[in-house]
């Protein structure tokens, strides 16, 4: 007999597709040949890509060559079954701007043996921004600092 748990458990998984696309996020799935089984709604926004066209793809195709070769150490840790966590400048894709994302590969693992990864990105270009920002004014600091140690100085 299916009581009220029950039926709201029927209806997970559409919940939480839901949920997954209003993640600010980019939530994806690369199986052990890198291919896409799931991406949600950002992770197309941002790729600049349909979801139609992103799932089943292969990572290079998606990434490109050049960022490819640049993520491939963290995508060959997360196949060995290593969390990886770093972040990477992204160029313009589909109309989008550049943006700074902080990016996490998680292991997928099932009695010891990696099935793939999961893929979160969470755009910190706005931090990445101010970040440049500090260290510019700190190095015009750095320097008006030893302009100011010139000259000859009496007390």
């Amino acid at each position: 007999m299916l009581g009220p748990s029950s039926t709201s458990r029927l209806n997970a998984p559409l919940a939480l597709l839901a949920l997954l696309d209003t993640l600010p996020g980019a939530v994806a799935y690369w199986d052990r040949d890198l291919r896409c089984r799931f991406a949600n709604k950002t992770y197309e926004i941002w790729s600049g890509r349909p979801l139609e066209e992103i799932l089943g793809m292969h990572l290079r195709e998606l990434l490109g060559e050049a960022l490819y070769h640049a993520n491939l150490p963290f995508i060959e840790g997360a196949l060995r079954g290593e969390p990886q966590s770093f972040d990477r400048e992204i160029p313009p894709t589909g109309g989008n701007t550049p943006r700074m994302l902080h990016l996490r590969y998680i292991p997928d693992i099932v009695d010891g043996v990696v099935r793939g990864f999961c893929a979160q990105s969470a755009d910190i270009t706005s931090r990445s921004n101010i970040e440049q920002a500090l260290r510019a004014r700190e190095a015009e600091l750095q320097a008006a600092q030893r302009i100011a140690r010139m000259g000859t100085w009496t007390l």
